[in-house]
């Protein structure tokens, strides 16, 4: 009959499993930790804090979704509809199917019982993806509740659209059928200086959620150069339109702020050109007007930080159910 183990063997053989994790890199979920503390660049408590916030926002993501779906099955909705009688036509009007049958009989070489199919300017007005920047004021004056009510609505703005994009690509896969709904989003920030923190794509990696994460949490400087953030979007749009003109794109800019712009004359130089040019720019003030005013008309003021992510959001959704042809 074997002898208990004693308190020094079991000892020893704690040692001995420590030692064979240390020289494997860990256990199985240390390793795991360690490979995404090195995609990420973060620690594994920053990690757990962002996750955190996600399940905070997790009824606002679910209606961030439920929008979506009534966008998606607006677009399925849109159908090439029968035109009014033509030659040209591929489809045959039940209400014309005797005379087709005598003109096809007669030798006649375009039955005019056949029907065409078009899209009306209404569907055409819809056909297109979207351009969504969302530009966070990151000087000193923002520290503590601001930013972080920035940090999470900026988490809440890369998932819920990144969930987006994916359930479109995964029914046009299923479905054979092509939506054109694709979404890019992008994010900066601005403050001495403006900085790309993820650049307009329609992808997101686990690097970018932490670090947009991060970066809006950390205070950039005393100034506030909106335009230099506006300025970046604004030679973004162009160099995308003279990529591909011919592609329909919807652009929407948000930008977030808690005081006026350093140079406010260059800032709103800058809004003037990218609304003539067809994109949408608001921008939401913390407790501080300057940004309704200077956005005017579409500059709101909020008085309270934890408001940011509704309305952030509630923008975005208000503006994308007009471009979408109304009420959804």
């Amino acid at each position: 009959q074997p002898r208990p183990i004693s308190d020094q063997g079991k000892s020893d053989m704690a040692r001995s499993v420590q030692k064979y994790r240390r020289e494997r890199g860990g256990s199985a979920s240390e390793r795991a930790k360690k490979a995404l503390e090195a995609e990420t660049g973060q620690s594994m408590e920053m990690i757990q804090e962002y996750r955190k916030t996600l399940r905070m926002y997790a009824h606002q993501i679910e209606e961030m979704d439920e929008f979506f779906d009534r966008i998606i099955t607006k677009r399925l909705a849109q159908r090439r509809r029968l035109s009014q009688p033509s030659s040209e036509g591929i489809v045959l009007d039940p209400a014309l199917l005797a005379q087709t049958h005598v003109d096809v009989q007669a030798g006649v070489a375009e039955p005019s019982g056949l029907l065409d199919y078009e899209i009306t300017s209404a569907e055409q007005e819809l056909i297109g993806g979207y351009d969504l920047h969302l530009l966070i004021d990151t000087s000193g004056s923002m520290e503590g509740e601001k930013s972080l009510a920035a940090a999470h609505s900026a988490a809440i703005f890369l998932e819920g659209f990144n969930a987006f994009s994916e359930r479109v690509d995964a029914i046009q896969a299923e479905l054979g059928v092509k939506l054109d709904l694709d979404i890019a989003t992008s994010v900066l920030e601005f403050g001495d200086y403006a900085r790309i923190l993820k650049p307009l794509t329609t992808e997101l990696t686990e690097r970018q959620r932490i670090q947009t994460y991060v970066k809006t949490l950390e205070a950039n400087g005393s100034a506030t150069e909106d335009y230099s953030a506006l300025e970046e979007v604004l030679a973004q749009h162009r160099r995308s339109t003279a990529e591909d003109p011919e592609r329909p794109r919807k652009n929407i800019v948000v930008v977030v702020t808690d005081g006026g712009s350093s140079k406010p004359e260059r800032a709103k130089t800058v809004i003037e050109e990218l609304r003539r040019l067809g994109v949408i720019v608001i921008g939401i003030g913390i407790t501080d007007t300057d940004a309704e005013e200077l956005y005017s008309p579409f500059g709101r003021t909020i008085s309270d930080p934890k408001q940011l992510p509704n309305v952030l959001i509630g923008e975005i959704e208000r503006v994308m159910e007009r471009q979408e042809g109304g009420v959804l």
